[in-house]
C-alpha cells in the first residue's frame, strides 16, 4: 500500500496516490462539555470535494461520540472513492509511541462499504483484531476512557487507605495487587466483553 506524509495543501493527496489516510484531528471539549468535532467535520468535507483517482480509505482516530462517524459518512456519499473507518487509539501517557506500534487489542469500526483490502493495514499489528460497527468501536473508546478515569480514582483512594492502615508498602504491593484483582475478576471481564476496553 502507498502511504505519504501530510501535506498543507488537500489537493496534493490526489498526487501522492494514497490507498488510505488517517487523521487525527483535535476533538477538544466546548464550554458545556460536550466534544467539538468541527475541525474533523471541515476536513472530511474538504476530503469528499477531492476528485481521488482510485479508492481511499479515510481512517478516523479523533475521540468521537457514538453517532459522529455515521455524521461523517454521510459527507462522503457523493464521493465514490472515499470510505470511512474509525479507529480508535488506546494510548498511555508516556508510552503513545510503543502502545501505537505494539497496541494491545485493535478495534475497527466498518460499515458495509468496508473493502477488505484493507485489513493488511490492521492485521499488520501481532494483536487480536475486533471490527465492529461505528457507534459500537466509538462508544468502546469512551468506555475504556471511563474505566481507566476510575481505575486511577480507585488506586488513589486505596493508597490513602493504606496510609490510614499503616505498615503497607503500597508502592511496592500495588502492582501485585493489581494482578491479583485483576486475574480473579478476569472471567467476568471476558464474560461481559470489557476486554474491549482496558488491558488485563
Amino acid at each position: 500500500m502507498d502511504f505519504g506524509l501530510f501535506h498543507s495543501d488537500q489537493k496534493n493527496f490526489i498526487e501522492l496516490n494514497l490507498d488510505a489516510i488517517f487523521i487525527c484531528v483535535g476533538t477538544p471539549s466546548n464550554k458545556d462539555g460536550s466534544c467539538n468535532t468541527d475541525n474533523l467535520e471541515i476536513l472530511i468535507k474538504d476530503l469528499s470535494n477531492i476528485n481521488f483517482r482510485k479508492s481511499t480509505c479515510l481512517i478516523v482516530k479523533s475521540t468521537i461520540p457514538p453517532g459522529t462517524s455515521d455524521k461523517l459518512n454521510n459527507y462522503l456519499k457523493k464521493n465514490r472513492f472515499l470510505s470511512l473507518v474509525f479507529y480508535p487509539e488506546f494510548l498511555r501517557e508516556g508510552f503513545a509511541w510503543n502502545d501505537f506500534l505494539y497496541p494491545d487489542r485493535v478495534v475497527v469500526g466498518v460499515n458495509s462499504k468496508y473493502n477488505k483490502k484493507y485489513n493488511k493495514i490492521f492485521n499488520s499489528f501481532s494483536t487480536p483484531l475486533y471490527f465492529t460497527n461505528f457507534k459500537e468501536a466509538e462508544l468502546i473508546k469512551y468506555l475504556s476512557n471511563s474505566l481507566l478515569a476510575t481505575l486511577i480514582s480507585y488506586s488513589n483512594e486505596m493508597s490513602m487507605l493504606a496510609n490510614k492502615i499503616k505498615n503497607i508498602d503500597i508502592k511496592k504491593r500495588s502492582g501485585s495487587s493489581n494482578k491479583l484483582i485483576m486475574r480473579s475478576n478476569k472471567r467476568l471481564l471476558i464474560q461481559n466483553n470489557l476486554f474491549l476496553f482496558m488491558r488485563v
